[in-house]
């Protein structure tokens, strides 16, 4: 399925990300192609959400990820210029990975960035952060340099954690 603006963007989408286009608009009281309409001419749906706020259209594992992840941030001096942004969000920037995720999490040039930077040695940090979300069935996946995602933990890919770890705690993650 895809939707087009009077802008001429179509963007094509999976029925879950449908499913979130039509929770932001509801929450908006209008429709899926208005409400795509008003985010592209107005730019205020495309806005990500600073690392002490969550973005619309999460579903409530997104939700909590955000908090951990904010709390996180926040405690560790970490969420001077990192933004989330939500699946449907990132879709209607047109990014091809990352859609089906929980959370997307852009650090460009951020703090945040150093979790992931071997030369800041921040894996215990990662680490830390890595259990937190674990204990709710979620983890954080790097992408690029620039961004990663949240998704749900379950038993069809192995990720193995850093190797500071002097224990076995490999993570599972979705193929979705």
């Amino acid at each position: 399925m895809s939707y087009q603006s009077t802008h001429r963007l179509s963007v094509a989408i999976s029925d879950t990300e449908r499913s979130r286009l039509h929770e932001l608009a509801k929450e908006c009281g209008t429709s899926v192609s208005e409400w795509v309409r008003s985010a592209i001419s107005h730019g205020n749906a495309m806005t990500p959400s600073p690392l002490t706020a969550a973005p619309p259209g999460l579903d409530e594992k997104g939700q909590l990820a955000c908090r951990i992840i904010g709390a996180f941030a926040k405690r560790h001096q970490l969420a001077d210029d990192a933004y989330f942004y939500s699946p449907a969000q990132w879709t209607l920037r047109g990014e091809a990975f990352g859609t089906g995720s929980k959370l997307i999490i852009v650090y460009d040039g951020s703090e945040f960035a150093s979790l992931y930077n071997t030369h800041y040695e921040a894996e215990a940090l990662l680490e830390k952060l890595q259990r937190n979300l674990e204990k709710h069935g979620m983890f954080m996946e790097q992408c690029t340099v620039w961004y990663s995602v949240v998704d749900e933990l379950d038993a069809t890919v192995t990720v193995p954690t850093p190797k500071t770890s002097t224990k076995n705690n490999s993570r599972t993650r979705s193929t979705k």
